[in-house]
């Protein structure tokens, strides 16, 4: 169940961070095409900036031209009739030899002229402006009144994008100063050489520039797109292989998980105590129910919880049977003698197996044990038995030998009056058979 729901956890997390992903990954697109939109506005309007630049450098080019020579004379028509502001001028008006009659067009008329001619072909709008007006036509807007207010002020040059009629323009202006030219017809109006005349302004339309900027626009759109789909696409495949990998691992750990339910329960249906030791740190990750009896509570090493020690049995007379497996890398079998509460001696055998590595190092140990107290008490009292029987044995034997030596001794006795016996008998049978003595007895000796 734990791991039922890690794995529900670790799904969340991978959902959760895949929306993060994709949306990430959509905010940076949005931003990376906002930022080339306000990109491409600027470079726009830079470019629009570049050509306006461009015209006030070729009027104000005209203009000093037109100012050196002091005015030009055209002949005079209806689109071009005498400047009613330059009538202070004597030879405003001139009559050519053949009658042909020409008027003056100081600078700024020529350049008004010029610049609607230049509107009409191009679509760049100029204006030259003042505040201090000869004529009325040249009369500032309120944009253009603000940037002359602004030259006053020291500003070199004002730049906007702005309105006119109905349509984007980019409005660049440039003060104008004062030549001597300029005196012939501007001294009157108070001004000297050097001081800021007026101003001269290009309007540039954008609308061809916003058009190359909207098929830039809709590229960049269309890669940024298909950049997205290929990034979310990617996010997705990304999502579905880490979700069918949390799906594997979870099938991993249920069978790892059956497997371990199998193996614990066969572990724990052994009688005897049964535990793994690990190599590092002496702990006890795996252990039955018969092995946690005899556990000391609130402990978890093998020498805590089964010698009740603080440290590792290295160097006591116990012996280690993990330092064994280290040393070794070999099963062994060993013999303990513990106490139990009451203080009486248990006789315990240990049988320990190393876990290796695929470099032959010891991960852990398996150990198992069995309480052989009543079987060493058995072959103690066997022992016993046997040794009394012995002496009960050797006992007996030595009574047997003494009685059959007295039995040898009796024997001979006994034997030996028999052959007297009989040797006396023969002796009597002997002195009867001899002849009478001259006393007429018989001699008995």
């Amino acid at each position: 169940m734990a791991d039922y729901i890690v794995a529900e956890k670790a799904l969340r997390e991978l959902r959760r961070s895949a929306l993060l992903a994709a949306l990430f990954w959509t905010l940076l697109l949005v931003g990376s095409f906002l930022w080339f939109i306000h990109h491409a506005r600027e470079q726009s309007v830079a470019l629009a900036k570049k050509e306006a630049e461009a015209t006030i450098n070729k009027d104000l080019s005209f203009r000093y031209w037109a100012t050196k020579h002091g005015g030009v004379y055209v002949p005079a028509t209806d689109e071009t009739p005498p400047n009613p502001y330059l009538s202070n001028i004597p030879d405003r008006d001139i009559t050519l030899p053949s009658g042909k009659p020409l008027t003056l067009m100081n600078p700024a008329y020529m350049m008004r002229q010029t610049m609607q001619q230049y509107a009409d072909i191009y679509g760049t709008k100029g204006h030259l402006t003042s505040l201090k007006l000869m004529n009325p036509m040249n009369k500032p807007d309120d944009w253009e009144r603000k940037a002359l207010e602004e030259f006053e002020k020291g500003v070199k040059e004002v730049s906007e994008v702005t309105e006119l009629d109905g349509k984007s323009y980019l409005c660049l202006m440039r003060p104008t100063f004062t030549a001597k030219g300029c005196l012939k017809c501007h001294a009157a109006q108070g001004y000297k050489e050097g001081d800021i005349r007026g101003g001269l302004r290009a309007s540039v339309p954008m609308d061809p520039y916003f058009v190359i900027g909207k098929e830039s626009m809709n590229k960049f759109f269309i890669s940024h797109s298909v950049i997205g789909i290929i990034g979310l696409v990617g996010i997705g495949l990304f999502f579905r292989q880490n979700r069918i990998s949390i799906l594997r691992q979870e099938e991993s750990r249920n069978k790892e998980r059956i497997h371990g339910k199998f193996l614990e329960d066969i572990i724990e249906s052994l009688t005897h105590p049964f535990y793994v030791i690990d190599a590092n740190d002496y702990s006890i990750p795996l252990s039955n129910s018969a092995a946690t009896r005899n556990f000391a509570s609130g402990k978890n090493t093998c020498y805590a919880k089964t010698r009740g020690r603080d440290v590792p049995c290295s160097g006591s007379a116990h012996i280690c049977p993990l330092d064994e497996i280290k040393r070794t890398k070999k099963p062994i079998k060993v013999e303990h003698i513990n106490r139990d509460e009451q203080g009486n001696e248990k006789y315990i055998e240990v049988h320990a197996y190393p876990i290796l590595d695929a470099e032959g190092n010891v991960l852990q140990m398996i150990e198992y044990t069995f309480d052989i107290t009543e079987r060493k008490n058995a072959d103690a009292a066997l022992l016993k038995l046997s040794e009394e029987l012995e002496n009960r044995v050797m006992n007996r034997t030595k009574e047997l030998e003494e009685k059959n030596e007295e039995l040898e001794r009796l024997n001979k006795l006994f034997v030996g009056r028999e052959l007297r016996m009989i040797e006396l008998k023969q002796k009597l049978a002997a002195l009867e058979k001899l002849p009478d003595d001259d006393t007429g007895g018989k001699s008995v000796t």
